[in-house]
């Protein structure tokens, strides 16, 4: 006998740069996700930031939203039985991460990103 999982994929209209609309609609496709009877719901990469803010990816105060965002998104999936994963920005020790974030229950319970996934600046 097999076990299967529903999973969810979720793609929303992420608007570049806007943290706060961002995290809204993210859990607004969490609820929607649950009502589902989804085990899991997955998100598109970079989808708290946007894909494409480019030099934006480098200044504190978006990546302090990424982050404001990322716990909202936390305290949220307290009350869906759905797991999350979400893209999102991430500044460890000096280096800015493309990261893949696994919640569920209200807490993070894993990270995934690799060393090929680390930002430089655009150059022009």
């Amino acid at each position: 006998m097999l076990d299967f999982i529903r999973i969810a994929c979720a793609v929303p209209a992420v608007k570049v740069g806007d943290v706060e609309k961002n995290t809204a609609d993210i859990c607004a496709y969490m609820e929607k996700a649950d009502a589902a009877n989804a085990d899991l719901v997955v998100f598109p990469e970079l989808a708290l930031t946007g894909y494409s803010c480019g030099d934006l990816f480098f200044q504190s105060a978006l990546l302090r939203e990424a982050l404001s965002g990322l716990k909202e998104i936390c305290s949220f999936s307290e009350n869906v039985s759905s797991a999350v994963a979400v893209g999102m920005p991430l500044s460890l020790k000096g280096r800015l991460y493309n990261c893949g974030v696994v919640i569920c229950d209200g807490e993070i319970t894993a990270w995934a990103f690799s060393a090929g996934t680390v930002m430089t600046p655009m150059r022009t």
